[in-house]
């Protein structure tokens, strides 16, 4: 626990630096470094291809390169990241039947992590994140600020998430995709993003009452996807027969075991927020 809560406090207060002192255009650059290490955990526990991870990752900087001054195109990916994420409420449900049914032989295991649609998944998934940040943190004066706002959103639900399982949690919500998360966590994560989300909105980018209202409700719905998110990429482990992603950040695991919640969390937030009048009218978020 020592070292998950120093891995935080070294990290954290670089993120939230880089965030609200880079433009657009460098922050852009700091998340894709972000991204492509993501993605190359996301390649471990898929594919297992270093040529193939070479090609995405090339096709992902160029891509950022083009997408970073096109906000309708950003816009776009993250609607339709949000409809994927939106399916997955489903598709992780009837996952999680099927593996405490079967729990998974080794054989079934090692072929279904190497999907042919797993890695090209992560690609999108972790692009459409990508645009979602890079879209908030364009938007006039206030959008490092609120960019940070969403990060911090998501970290308290998870965080809220962990210490309300661990002191009240009964009720396993999917055991099996993750045994320790429980419906009470949940729950306590869910209070605590749409606090931070009120706290946020009210003092620091002083909303009117219509655009608080829309922005904690997009923070709630936010926390509920980055419970999804979580439960993904423990799929993603689950088939690959491993415990982390990776090894790069002391008593978190891998990159993708920290951001796994962010990368279903922002599009969908950045899609309920932007898709809102309140939210494109002149002067206020333009797109």
């Amino acid at each position: 626990m020592l070292v998950r809560i120093i891995t935080v406090l070294v990290l954290a207060p670089v993120v939230i630096l880089l965030t609200l002192t880079l433009s657009t255009h460098w922050f852009s650059v700091f998340l894709l470094a972000v991204t492509l290490m993501g993605l190359y955990e996301w390649n471990r526990l898929t594919i297992k291809s270093s040529g193939i991870f070479s090609i995405a990752a090339i096709g992902l900087a160029v891509a950022a390169w083009w997408l970073v001054s096109q906000p309708k195109l950003l816009f776009a990916i993250c609607a339709l990241a949000a409809l994927f994420w939106a399916y997955q409420i489903y598709a992780l449900q009837q996952f999680g039947q099927r593996f405490n049914r079967s729990q998974l032989s080794g054989s079934v295991s090692s072929s279904a992590s190497g999907s042919k649609c797993a890695f090209p998944l992560g690609v999108f998934c972790l692009l459409a994140a990508w645009a979602a940040l890079v879209l908030l943190h364009q938007q006039t004066e206030q959008g490092p600020i609120a960019t940070i706002a969403l990060l911090v959103m998501v970290w308290a639900a998870d965080s809220f998430a962990y210490f309300t399982g661990k002191a009240f949690g009964r009720n396993r919500l999917a055991p099996g995709l993750s045994p320790n998360k429980t419906v009470e966590g949940v729950i306590g994560g869910l209070f605590g993003s749409f606090l931070i989300a009120g706290l946020f909105g009210f003092f620091v980018l002083d909303f009117s009452s219509d655009i608080l209202s829309v922005w904690m409700a997009a923070g709630l719905c936010a926390a509920v996807f980055s419970v999804v998110g979580d439960l993904y990429e423990s799929r993603l482990k689950r088939l690959a027969g491993v415990k982390d992603s990776g090894h790069l950040l002391p008593g978190h695991g891998g990159v993708l075991d920290r951001i796994d919640g962010v990368i279903a969390a922002t599009p969908v937030f950045a899609t309920l927020v932007f898709m809102t009048p309140v939210f494109i009218m002149p002067g206020k978020w333009p797109l």
